[in-house]
């Protein structure tokens, strides 16, 4: 369905039209594709599924200018309860340098206002020319030096968003993209056990927004996938478990990943409760700071070998535990 949120006029004199597309739209699908089909591979694939069907629960909400008919600058946003990913910023280049998609954003950070969103987050090149865009409408850095950035409704919206909470566990779907890379852009905590997210290819502070996609993709193929994560009552994602064929070793081995916010550790027994294991082995990789040990052992693996200086954070360097079953 295509929203009409705004107009505006371009440098250069020409009147845009500011819109949105909330997927799926069959009828957009045939004009917002092929302007995005830079992107490539896993992009293109999450762009046709949401423009052609419903991706669970997923809001996926591309914002369009346009001059006439012609679609010129656009951005997509998706997310759910609250949080969601700002990414596929791209004008035409013969629009380009006329004010475009400053117009769009400012149409689009009023719109996602109104949807009632906390957090968004993005990643862009540090201190390029699109990171002084998004830094002006309130985007800031979630570390020194780094284009990966997050916005948040009010001061307090991110500690609120993911404050300790009752929690349910439910299956892994498309709606916990935005939630999952959200705790993945988190700063590492001292006590927290490492890697973080090795599923998704996140050691430590790691945007995971490209490997979800990925895995999303290749996870509705795989025979009995058995993956989780803890909703809490803001809707936030506030811990996962993913147990999933491992490529670095062909499939042939599975890889358990555990992770919990501080202030939900409780939920742990009912994370891993009933996992229906694969006939292949399954391991996981620890570190010593936190409680991954004592899920992993509640989940039924046990502890193999250490594996010392194996994960470099810095200039230090952790052992890992190697657990299996």
């Amino acid at each position: 369905m295509y929203r009409q949120i705004g107009s505006g006029r371009l440098s250069s004199g020409e009147a845009i039209t500011l819109g949105v597309v909330e997927a799926p739209d069959e009828a957009w699908r045939d004009r917002i594709v092929p302007f995005l089909g830079h992107k490539g591979g896993d992009w293109n694939y999450h762009i046709r599924q949401a423009l052609s069907e419903p991706l669970d629960d997923l809001a996926s909400r591309f914002y369009v200018a346009t001059v006439g008919e012609q679609v010129i600058s656009q951005v997509m946003i998706v997310g759910a309860r609250g949080c969601g990913i700002l990414g596929h910023v791209y004008t035409a280049p013969a629009w380009r340098q006329r004010g475009a998609y400053r117009q769009l954003m400012a149409a689009q950070m009023d719109d996602i206002r109104r949807l009632g969103f906390q957090v968004l987050t993005l990643g862009t090149g540090f201190e390029s020319h699109p990171y002084w865009i998004y830094h002006s409408f309130g985007f800031r850095s979630v570390a020194p030096d780094s284009g990966l950035m997050r916005w948040t409704a009010d001061p307090e919206a991110g500690e609120r968003y993911l404050a300790p909470s009752a929690a349910v566990v439910e299956p892994l779907r498309w709606e916990h993209w935005a939630g999952l890379n959200l705790l993945a852009l988190r700063p590492v905590a001292p006590d927290e056990p490492l890697p973080r997210l090795p599923t998704l290819g996140a050691k430590a502070q790691h945007s995971v927004e490209g490997s979800y996609v990925g895995f999303m993709r290749r996870y509705r193929t795989v025979a009995n996938p058995q993956s989780r994560v803890l909703r809490s009552a803001t809707g936030a994602v506030v811990g996962w478990c993913l147990l999933a064929p491992d490529s670095r070793w062909f499939g042939d081995v599975w890889l358990l990943d555990i992770g919990l916010l501080p202030g939900f550790h409780e939920y742990s027994a009912a994370l891993v409760a009933d996992l229906e294991w694969p006939a292949a082995p399954v391991y996981a990789l620890t570190s010593a700071e936190g409680g991954r040990a004592a899920w992993l052992e509640q989940a039924g693996l046990h502890s193999s070998t250490a594996l010392p200086g194996w994960l470099r954070l810095g200039d230090e360097r952790r052992t890992l535990s190697l657990w299996a079953r």
